[in-house]
């Protein structure tokens, strides 16, 4: 069978990470047989801009008429979905379905909503997905959910126990151009050509905004160290990148798997050919670990601080303290990689006093850089469950409605003059100063040249 697979549209241009869960489901259809496009709707839209992209896309399918076409869906962009299966359907008359954490928390209502979608996966799509194009039963598949004669059927979910049994994901369809071009995003403030890989999957914590166990249930599976360690060798030798950043939620979740990691890396002497990036808790840290992780070239890592704020610590059942935190930001300070603080701004009860204290903290701290973002209210969560009013049971998924709810902060009591008059310049002011500081602290002189080089080419050609 000929299958699509289609990424949603984002807007966030920096972020250039793999998209993996789809190239996933490629190399498991075609290791079973099937042809496998992805047309990157990402990629198309970020490089030649909205309009070429929809035009190309519908190309792609008039050309490769594709038996079944597959997209993802996250909430926040939700109304990308919508209307790019309405655009789809206009023209083909084959089977579209959806996967990701959108269907997977709402399900019944997505099936409601965009009826133009013949069925929807909830969880882990490999097995069902494959089963699905195969023609199997649709009781048998795990994770499908459909709608039939107005009834709504739902079947339980699957879960690979064994990630091994999945073939590398299809990175070789995507636009490795696009995605590993040299930037100071991907690691932030460090000037690399960087692949994306995930070595596991799931999450051993229930922080009340996540969803992370929602699509890969409780716990976390790893794949083997020589699993990794193979994948990290091809995608070094085919994309010839000097870093990668890995997506796991918790890089540090398994320690005797991190470490037999850490160790072939440096038996196959990779160290010497990149450096990478992992996100992960801080009560993972010691000094024993850091200096292993260094020692295999890990220069940059993202912690969740999410909050300063003890009790907002508590309120979001992150289970660690601020103390833990700070020490383990030193720890890692002391043997040179470098810390990004990842911060939630909108928590509940939240003042404009807290925030600007949460600025004061960072310039106390031996920090790289940070991300501080709003925080979402995801279908699915707990927070969503309690704070979410049912928006989007109740309310229209059009890009107004989507947008707006994911602008708003729900539950502070900041006041949006205060945000913008107040902590906004002061923030800006902060990373102003410690971008310059730390990318040449992070970038060897002959890199930080090209780099703003390339900066001042870019904006006198925008003029």
């Amino acid at each position: 069978m000929k299958v699509l697979l289609l990424t949603q549209k984002f807007s966030k241009v920096d972020m250039r990470w793999m998209p993996l869960g789809i190239c996933y489901l490629a190399g498991y259809l075609r290791e079973h047989g099937h042809s496998v496009v992805i047309f990157d709707r990402f990629a198309g839209d970020r490089q030649f801009g909205t309009e070429w992209m929809e035009k190309e896309m519908q190309r792609v399918i008039a050309e490769f008429q594709p038996d079944y076409i597959g997209m993802n869906a996250v909430s926040p962009y939700i109304f990308d979905v919508v209307e790019t299966v309405k655009s789809i359907r206009r023209k083909y008359s084959g089977k579209i379905v959806l996967g990701g954490h959108h269907p997977t928390a709402m399900p019944r209502l997505t099936l409601e909503r965009i009826p133009e979608v013949d069925a929807v996966f909830c969880g882990e799509g490999e097995r069902g997905l494959c089963m699905f194009v195969e023609g199997r039963d649709y009781q048998e598949i795990p994770g499908l959910a459909w709608m039939e004669d107005g009834i709504f059927y739902q079947n339980p979910t699957d879960q690979i126990v064994n990630l091994d049994e999945l073939p590398m994901p299809a990175t070789d369809l995507l636009d490795l151009d696009f995605y590993t071009f040299r930037n100071a995003w991907v690691i932030r403030e460090f000037y690399l050509s960087v692949g994306t890989m995930m070595i596991s999957r799931g999450c051993k914590n229930r922080c009340s905004f996540c969803t992370e166990t929602l699509t890969y249930s409780k716990g976390v599976r790893y794949h083997s160290p020589e699993y990794a360690l193979n994948w990290m060798g091809t995608l070094l030798d085919q994309a010839h990148i000097d870093g990668i950043t890995f997506l796991d939620s918790d890089f540090l979740a398994d320690r005797g798997i991190i470490e037999s990691i850490c160790k072939g890396i440096i038996a196959r002497g990779y160290h010497k050919r990149m450096v990478f990036c992992i996100q992960t808790r801080a009560n993972h840290l010691d000094r024993e670990i850091v200096d292993l992780l260094y020692a295999a070239g890990c220069r940059k890592m993202e912690l969740g601080v999410e909050t300063i704020k003890q009790g907002s610590l508590k309120s979001i059942a992150k289970n660690i303290s601020i103390e833990t935190m700070e020490e383990a930001i030193r720890i890692c300070h002391e043997k040179g990689i470098r810390i990004q603080a990842n911060l939630i701004r909108g928590m509940e009860d939240e003042t404009l006093d807290d925030l600007m204290a949460t600025i004061q903290w960072m310039k106390s701290m031996p920090l790289d850089n940070f991300s501080w973002g709003l925080l979402m209210l995801l279908p699915g969560s707990r927070l969503y469950r309690e704070k979410g009013k049912r928006f989007f049971e109740e309310s229209a998924w059009s890009e107004e409605n989507v947008r707006a709810y994911y602008r708003m902060d729900h539950l502070s009591k900041t006041e949006q003059r205060e945000i913008d008059s107040i902590f906004m310049p002061a923030l800006h002011r902060y990373r102003k100063l410690s971008h310059h500081r730390n990318f040449l602290r992070n970038n060897a002189l002959p890199r930080a040249a090209q780099y703003y080089w390339e900066r001042v080419r870019q904006r006198l050609s925008a003029q």
